[in-house]
C-alpha cells in the first residue's frame, strides 16, 4: 500500500473505534474479538495499524490454507448431502470433519467454546472424523 492509502486506512480506523487489526495477518477485525476470523490468531492487545497493514501486504495464500478450505468445504457439503439422503451416521462424521477442517467455521466454534486448537490437533481431529465418515459409507 502506498503512504496515501495507509493514511486513508488510518483515518478510517480513527473514525470507527470498534475496529482493529490482527497482529499476525493484518485483517481488520472488530474490537473485542478473541480470535482473528481469517488466520485464527488469538488477539490480546491493540496492534500497531501500520505494522498490521504491512503484514497484510506480504501475506500470501499458502497451499495448506487452500487445502484446508477445499477439504473442509468438501466435508461440509458431503456431510449435509449424506445427512439428507444417505447414511446419516456418515453425514454426521463428515459434517463434523468439515466444521473442523474449514478454517472460518472452526474459528467460530473455538471462539464460542473459548478454546484454541493447534493446527496439528485440528488436523488430527479432521482426519479422524473424515476417515470415520468414509468408513461408514
Amino acid at each position: 500500500m502506498t503512504e496515501s492509502k495507509f493514511e486513508e486506512k488510518e483515518s478510517e480506523t480513527e473514525n470507527s473505534p470498534s475496529n482493529k487489526f490482527c497482529s499476525t495477518c493484518g485483517t481488520e477485525i472488530e474490537a473485542g474479538t478473541k480470535f482473528c476470523p481469517d488466520c485464527g490468531t488469538a488477539q490480546e492487545g491493540e496492534p500497531n495499524a501500520e505494522k498490521a497493514i504491512k503484514q497484510k501486504e506480504g501475506t500470501k495464500i499458502s497451499f495448506s490454507k487452500i487445502t484446508a478450505y477445499f477439504f473442509g468445504g468438501a466435508g461440509l457439503v458431503l456431510g449435509l448431502l449424506f445427512l439428507a439422503t444417505g447414511p446419516a451416521s456418515a453425514g454426521f462424521f463428515l459434517g463434523i470433519a468439515g466444521v473442523i477442517g474449514f478454517p472460518k467455521s472452526r474459528n467460530q466454534v473455538e471462539e464460542k467454546l473459548g478454546i484454541k486448537l493447534s493446527k496439528w490437533v485440528a488436523t488430527a481431529l479432521f482426519l479422524v472424523f473424515w476417515m470415520t465418515g468414509a468408513a461408514l459409507l
